[in-house]
């Protein structure tokens, strides 16, 4: 390094006078000539590199300066002066990172000192970069790529790179014979890294083993795989195949084919039979294009899982000049994969199902499907996530759903049978509703676009669940006696909440049916017979509804038969007979005289009441009735001479008994006979008897 001095100019100026032209001793002193730092951060900006100090004339007029020469030392250092009058001082700071590499490891920080009177003196200080670690090597290229005759002999320097590497110089030895039959190229990576440790970029080494012309063809740009999305369309171009001769030297131009259909025969391969009708391939160019619709739900591409391998063939055109000693044809596989696209939505195998269910089912039991489809089975073609889908149910009326579920519940990948099953029995009552319609809907998870729904028919099916009821437990009607037979008694009701059959009842009566009959279907009840209540006055009966599930209730029903005045009195004895004496007002066989009489019809009302009345004779002015009690007296004694002599000495009283029977009362009569005794003329009782039924015989012609 160059040795440190100071600048120094004597000038002398007269004491106290500063002229323009006159030096006042300028001079740098004690600064350095140079200075080293480290490169990049080990050397932050803002440090200080070193200070500056200059004298000149103390005169306290004279004001010096230290600045920057150029831009090269503007751009890396400022200058900050402190004191402005001799001796002046200034710090010098880092204002740039340095970097050794840009800038060969060093730069020349030029200064300037003047004064207020215009003198200038020059400074340089050499500021040398210190080398850090902080570049890697670098390779010229990113790889290499080079030939070699397979002949080459031993320990022949080939390349920079590697087969056996000197690492001191990167050069490259062939260790060993090389056979293009067994190995045609050679790849290799690179490392490479400095004393301080850093590594380099890596880069590849790829060395390509030249050949005579007795190898095949090559393919490049192995290996060849595409994935094609289902539904390209025909003549699309997949990819491009790229064979080389495998004789450098002096290749022979190629031409491309697929392997046909009769070679996949051969080997058994159903797979590799129907991947060549699929494509094909230009000789040439080696294009490989569709020659049909590409689709993924194809049976033959289900069966091949969508995978095509395809055997490319590459054959040499060979020279006629050029003798060719090896194999002039090679082949690859190409691995096309046939891509499933979403273009399918989930499909029932039916758009309409039928069902039945009978109402008030059990939860959780299974809805059964009639017709031809026994199952709702949903299906995607699309595969994987594709193919996942949710089922849902959908009514016209809400609530309809809430009656079923759909089971599973969660997603259905490809196809699945589900099922659907009663969540809510309330609702299925086939008396409010016959039928339900639920829509099924299958919707994709992945694109809710993708949707398709089926309906499903649901028949309820009526449960006999209801027995009849009577609007009353007890009947009881009132019918006069003697109506006509089919005289309608009482209408019956009941009632079913079933519906359909087992809602219609059939009336049936038990006990006395001769007497009464119902209409099985209106509940109406005539008589059969004409009614006497005296005979029969109250008939119990047992109504029988049956609806046509064969449930029966019973009511009872009570026939009170009505009074009706249809019987006259009656006297219990035809003849009522007594003995009076004439001019006497008392019997003489007896105290006193009764009739009486009854009447059939009901006791306690006016039809049985019954008054007794005398009927029309000439002694009614003798005789009295009590028409309560019927109890005969005489009001005035007889004459036995006002008798006739046809009469005999006997009177003949007729007494009428009459009920008291609101409509048309009715009456029955009897006869009273009474044998006058005649004076003094004492007979006893028994011959007096004897006396009067002779007469009486005589009287009616016996």
């Amino acid at each position: 390094m160059p040795s440190s001095s100071c600048h120094t100019y004597n000038v002398e100026c007269p004491p106290g006078l500063l002229l323009s032209g006159c030096m006042a001793n300028l001079q740098f002193k004690g600064d350095p000539q140079y200075v080293q730092f480290p490169e990049n951060r080990s050397t932050p900006i803002g440090t200080l590199l070193f200070n500056l100090t200059a004298t000149g004339s103390e005169h306290p007029s004279n004001r010096m300066t230290i600045y920057g020469n150029d831009a090269q030392t503007n751009m890396y250092v400022s200058v900050t002066q402190t004191r402005y009058t001799s001796p002046v001082i200034a710090a010098v700071h880092l204002t740039k990172l340095l970097d050794r590499e840009l800038t060969d490891g060093v730069i020349d920080l030029n200064f300037f000192l003047n004064d207020s009177i215009g003198n200038t003196i020059h400074k340089t200080v050499k500021l040398y970069i210190l080398d850090e670690c902080d570049e890697a090597p670098q390779y010229d290229r990113p790889s290499y790529i080079l030939e070699i005759n397979e002949s080459k002999d031993y320990w022949t320097k080939i390349y920079n790179g590697t087969f056996r590497m000197d690492p001191a110089n990167g050069n490259v030895y062939l260790m060993k014979s090389l056979d293009y039959e067994n190995n045609s190229f050679y790849q290799f990576t690179l490392y490479a890294h400095d004393s301080c440790g850093l590594n380099a970029v890596l880069a590849s080494l790829t060395i390509n083993v030249k050949d005579v012309q007795d190898q095949p063809p090559f393919f490049i740009g192995l290996p060849y795989m595409r994935n094609i999305p289902e539904g390209y369309y025909n003549n699309f171009r997949i990819l491009t195949v790229e064979a080389f001769d495998g004789d450098i030297g002096n290749p022979n131009k190629v031409n491309y084919s697929l392997v046909n259909t009769s070679e996949c025969l051969e080997n058994n391969n159903s797979g590799c039979v129907f991947c060549s009708k699929l494509f094909t391939i230009n000789s040439l160019t080696g294009d490989i294009t569709i020659t049909g619709s590409l689709d993924w739900e194809m049976q033959d591409v289900l069966d091949i899982y969508g995978i095509c391998n395809i055997a490319v063939k590459v054959t040499e055109i060979t020279q006629g000049n050029i003798n060719q000693v090896g194999d002039i044809q090679s082949s690859t596989n190409i691995t096309v994969k046939i891509v499933d696209e979403n273009n399918h939505s989930p499909t029932f195998e039916s758009k309409i199902y039928t069902a039945k269910i009978q109402e008030n089912t059990r939860k959780h039991t299974t809805l059964l499907l009639t017709g031809s489809e026994t199952d709702i089975n949903i299906y995607d073609k699309d595969q994987g996530i594709n193919s996942k889908f949710i089922v849902t149910l959908s009514c016209e009326n809400e609530t309809h759903c809430q009656t079923f579920a759909v089971v599973p519940d969660t997603a259905i990948f490809r196809d699945g049978v589900v099922t659907i099953r009663v969540n809510d029995s309330s609702l299925l009552n086939y008396e409010e509703r016959t039928y339900m319609t639920i829509t099924v809907i299958a919707t994709e998870t992945n694109n809710s676009n993708h949707t398709n729904t089926a309906t499903v028919m649901v028949e309820i099916e009526n449960v006999n669940e209801f027995p009849p009821v009577f609007t009353n437990g007890t009947y009881e009607a009132w019918i006069d006696e003697g109506v006509a037979i089919g005289t309608t008694v009482i209408n019956i009701t009941a009632t079913d909440s079933d519906a359909g059959l087992y809602g219609y009842i059939a009336y049936s009566l038990f006990g006395g049916n001769t007497l009464f009959s119902i209409h099985n279907e209106t509940g109406q009840v005539v008589t059969n017979y004409v009614t006497d209540r005296e005979e029969l006055p109250t008939i119990y009966l047992t109504v029988i509804a049956k609806d046509g599930g064969g449930i029966m209730t019973q009511a009872q029903l009570i026939i009170n038969v009505n009074d009706v005045n249809d019987n006259s009195p009656v006297f219990q004895q035809k003849i009522y007979s007594a003995f009076l004496e004439e001019n006497s007002t008392e019997y003489t066989n007896k105290s006193f005289l009764t009739v009486k009489a009854t009447d059939a019809d009901q006791y306690g009302t006016g039809n049985s009441e019954i008054s007794y009345t005398l009927g029309k004779s000439a002694w009614n002015t003798n005789f009295t009735i009590d028409n309560t009690t019927g109890e005969i007296r005489l009001l005035f004694p007889l004459d036995y001479e006002a008798l006739k002599d046809t009469d005999h000495g006997i009177i003949n009283l007729t007494i009428i008994a009459t009920d008291h029977g609101s409509s048309l009362p009715l009456s029955g009569n009897a006869t009273v006979t009474i044998l006058v005794q005649v004076g003094k003329r004492n007979l006893s009782p028994k011959e007096w008897a004897w006396c009067w039924f002779e007469t009486w015989l005589d009287q009616n012609g016996y």
